[in-house]
């Protein structure tokens, strides 16, 4: 474990916190405590930045700054030669043929009806 005091802890969270490696910073959390509650925390029930904060503020309990920014480097290079991590693969996009197009038109209506009851 890697002690360090609040104030010294706080700045290199705070240096460090940026959204675009919040995928990242989970991955190495989830080496190191993969108990953690941040793990299921996603982007949108809060702010990125806080979200980046506190994940950075719990890894440096164990490991150091230069472990972190390694492990950005690292998972930058991977996507860079065309490898991608288990964390970030996501499922096929759907072919533009087989999307379902009656959504647009349930809003088209209804927007269509808020415009004849206006007039």
């Amino acid at each position: 474990m890697y002690n360090i005091g609040y104030r010294e802890r706080n700045r290199i969270a705070q240096e460090l916190s940026y959204d675009a490696h919040i995928d990242t910073d989970k991955a190495l959390l989830r080496r190191y405590a993969p108990k953690s509650s941040l793990l299921v925390r996603a982007l949108g029930s809060s702010n990125g930045s806080t979200l980046s904060y506190d994940i950075l503020y719990t890894l440096l309990q164990y490991c150091t700054k230069d472990e972190i920014l390694a492990n950005r480097k690292a998972a930058a290079l991977q996507e860079d030669a065309g490898q991608e991590s288990p964390e970030t693969v996501q499922a096929p996009a759907e072919p533009a043929d087989t999307k379902k197009k009656g959504r647009n038109r349930k809003s088209f209506r209804k927007s269509i009806g808020r415009i004849w009851r206006i007039l």
